[in-house]
């Protein structure tokens, strides 16, 4: 059996620049609109399905169980459109062939390393490419606060965005589509696969103190959504996973001072550097949470989510759904939170749709795979109550890649050989 090369640098930069885009999907203007995350990924499939059918000359199978789910999930929105004789929603038909597409990638990779020793390594590695890109998109963002010609010249290569100013605004979003939640949950997670990273032995502990750093100041210009994300992500890795047998003999007390001298360092940092920032990013950030339940209260988020969660007196409404995934059962009223969108769009039964994927998760052999699955599972669920993490955004393409793995051992997809050996 062949050994996977993970620290071939040349290669490792190629994947890094392709995890780029495929992970931030930024919406580059002119000649490099053609370079897109969407692009990349219908590339990777249709590579995939040309060397199976045409230079393998092998045969692709579904599940049908599988497919039958698949084809329920795409078909039913449109059948409750018709029935009630709303516009069918696009944006939803485009979010499930997304979500398969990146399932199909997960299951290609997964399919091409299959021969290779150590690809039990393989959801490390694809973590540590992910937690790379959150980590260079956050010093760009740190570069951007620093040098504003940088940000005006970086945002001259990206569309505007119709809602928020980045030019010249108070929030940042780096070489992301977007920036405000989805970029900040996604920043708040890479913190948490940080430290996971780090009880595998994945990385070493200087390299964790500094990336966690950069990422954590970088969230003060994004979202206070990831601050959230981080803390109870950093809760979940220190109960749900076992840190590696080796850990003991790699913290030597060496080790734990130079840690304790860097944190401290990096701690009085921190705090020099907040009490410099502008009064609009403290209050914006760590001062709502610093200042308790009626700090909370007075700024407001909270509130407005719970607003969201309306629901009408037709009955029939709630546990059907009305066919799109605007999240608001009135026309020209959406809401925000996922669970919303998910009940318009599928009704009382979609809500299935979260415990399914968690019972998916834990149920999976005890591995590096497992254990990254169910972290992410349970902070993009938690934050469905804020937006759609789960089913779009920065994340969500991170969990169905992974995802994907699995569908390669639970032997969702099938490819067989059609010459005789």
């Amino acid at each position: 059996m062949n050994k996977i090369n993970f620290t071939n640098k040349i290669n490792h930069f190629f994947l890094l620049c392709a995890a780029f885009v495929i992970f931030l999907n930024p919406y580059f203007i002119g000649s490099l609109s053609i370079i897109s995350g969407i692009t990349f990924i219908l590339c990777f499939v249709s590579f995939f399905f040309f060397k199976i059918f045409f230079l393998e000359k092998s045969s692709f199978f579904i599940n049908y169980k599988f497919l039958i789910i698949v084809l329920i999930l795409i078909i039913y929105p449109n059948i409750i459109s018709f029935v009630t004789g709303e516009q069918a929603d696009l944006g939803m038909i485009k979010m499930n062939i997304s979500i398969l597409a990146m399932i199909l990638s997960g299951f290609f990779i997964m399919h091409a390393l299959r021969n290779f020793q150590e690809n039990n390594k393989l959801p490390l590695y694809i973590c540590k490419v992910f937690t790379t890109v959150i980590v260079l998109n956050s010093v760009i963002v740190l570069i951007e606060f620093y040098f504003p010609p940088f940000r005006v010249l970086l945002e001259g290569f990206l569309a505007p965005d119709g809602r928020v100013d980045y030019t010249e605004g108070l929030r940042f979003r780096g070489l992301a589509s977007a920036g405000g939640a989805s970029l900040s949950v996604a920043h708040g997670i890479s913190i948490a696969l940080m430290y996971y990273l780090f009880r595998k032995n994945s990385i070493g502990p200087l390299k964790l103190l500094l990336s966690v750093t950069i990422v954590f100041i970088s969230l003060i210009f994004i979202g206070r959504t990831g601050f959230v994300i981080a803390f109870i992500g950093v809760f979940l890795v220190a109960i749900l996973t076992k840190s590696s047998q080796q850990k003991a003999q790699l913290l030597s007390k060496a080790w734990v001072y130079i840690i304790l001298i860097g944190g401290i360092s990096l701690l009085s940092y921190a705090s020099i550097f907040f009490d410099s920032l502008p009064e609009f990013y403290q209050n914006y950030s760590i001062n709502v949470f610093l200042g308790g339940a009626e700090s909370l209260k007075s700024e407001g988020t909270i509130s407005t989510v719970i607003n969201f969660f309306s629901f009408p007196d037709n009955i029939w409404q709630i546990l059907f759904g009305v066919g799109n995934i605007s999240g608001g059962y009135e026309d020209g009223m959406p809401a925000d939170p996922g669970f919303m969108k998910i009940l318009t769009g599928y009704g009382v039964l979609g809500l299935l749709f979260y415990p399914g994927l968690l019972i998916w998760c834990f149920s999976l052999p005890r591995g590096y795979l497992r254990d990254i699955l169910i972290i992410i599972c349970i902070l993009l669920v938690c934050a469905e109550f804020k937006e759609p993490f789960l089913i779009k955004g920065y994340t969500s393409r991170l969990f169905w890649l992974l995802l994907g793995l699995t569908a390669y051992h639970r032997r969702l997809f099938v490819v067989r050989s059609l010459v005789k050996q």
